[in-house]
C-alpha cells in the first residue's frame, strides 16, 4: 500500500505492475485507489502520477463515498451499543470523581463527574486509543514471528487514522495501522498486519501476493470479510 499527499489528507493505493505501456488509475465503487504501472516503473515515477490526478481521484472517491453504507453517527447516550474487539457492549455511565472506562459484564462503564455526550465521546475515545496501542502491539507480536523465515527486517508500527483504509505499509516499511481496529475481532487485527506484513515481501497485489497470504493465514479469506462488514 502506498500513498500520496494531498493538502492536508493522504491518497492512498495499490499498486500493480503489468505488462502495459502507461500508468492507469482506476477508482473503485468502494473509494478505493488502485494504480496499474508498466513492469519496470519506479515508485517515484508512479507517485508523481497519482500527485497530479491527485484532484480528480478525491473527486471521485468523493462521488462513491455517497453512496456506500453509512453506519449510523453515535450519539454517546446511555444505552446505546458499542464495540470493542469484535464485540458489542452497552453504554453505561456512573457518578464518581475518578474518571475512567471500564468493561462490567456486557457493558461498557463510563465513570466521571459530568454525565454528557460530549463528555463521555471524548471518554470514550482516549480509552479506545490507549486500548489500541495496547492490543495492537500485541497483534503485532503474535504475529511477526511467522514472517522470520523471509528474512524481512521488523517494521515499525505506528497509529494513524484513516478514512478508506484499516493499515497502510510506506515506501519505507512502516506499517501504519487504523486505530478504528480495536473495535473488531483480534483475528481481523491479525488478518489486516499480516497483509501489511506481506507487503514487505511481496509489493503489489500480485499472484505471489495471495500465495503468500495463503501460506501465513490459510483463512484470511473468511476474517477480510468479516472485517469488511464489522462496522
Amino acid at each position: 500500500m502506498f500513498y500520496v499527499e494531498y493538502g492536508e489528507q493522504q491518497i492512498f493505493f495499490d499498486l500493480e505492475f503489468r505488462e502495459r505501456k502507461t500508468v492507469a488509475i482506476e477508482v473503485n465503487p468502494d473509494a478505493t485507489v488502485v494504480v496499474k504501472a508498466p513492469l519496470g516503473t519506479s515508485i517515484e515515477a508512479v507517485r508523481a502520477v497519482v500527485e497530479k490526478r491527485s484532484r480528480w481521484i478525491v473527486k471521485n472517491q468523493a462521488y462513491f463515498e455517497q453512496f456506500l453504507p453509512q453506519t449510523p453517527p453515535r450519539e454517546y447516550v446511555i444505552g446505546e451499543t458499542h464495540l470493542y474487539l469484535g464485540r458489542k457492549y452497552q453504554l453505561k455511565f456512573v457518578v464518581q470523581e475518578k474518571e475512567e472506562v471500564k468493561i462490567i459484564g456486557g457493558h461498557l462503564v463510563v465513570y466521571g463527574r459530568e454525565q454528557s455526550s460530549a463528555y463521555i465521546k471524548a471518554a470514550l475515545g482516549a480509552w479506545y486509543y490507549k486500548r489500541a496501542l495496547k492490543k495492537l502491539d500485541e497483534a503485532y507480536k503474535q504475529v511477526y514471528p511467522l514472517f522470520k523465515s523471509y528474512g524481512i527486517g521488523q517494521p515499525s508500527v505506528k497509529l494513524m487514522r484513516m478514512k478508506n483504509r484499516w493499515g497502510s505499509c510506506t515506501v519505507t516499511d512502516i506499517i501504519r495501522l487504523n486505530p478504528e481496529l480495536i473495535k473488531v475481532s483480534m483475528k481481523c487485527i491479525e488478518y489486516v498486519l499480516i497483509h501489511e506484513l506481506c507487503h514487505l515481501i511481496e509489493k503489489n497485489h500480485s499472484r505471489r501476493f495471495y500465495e503468500l497470504m495463503s501460506v501465513i493465514m490459510p483463512d484470511w479469506q473468511r476474517w477480510k470479510l468479516k472485517l469488511e462488514k464489522s462496522l
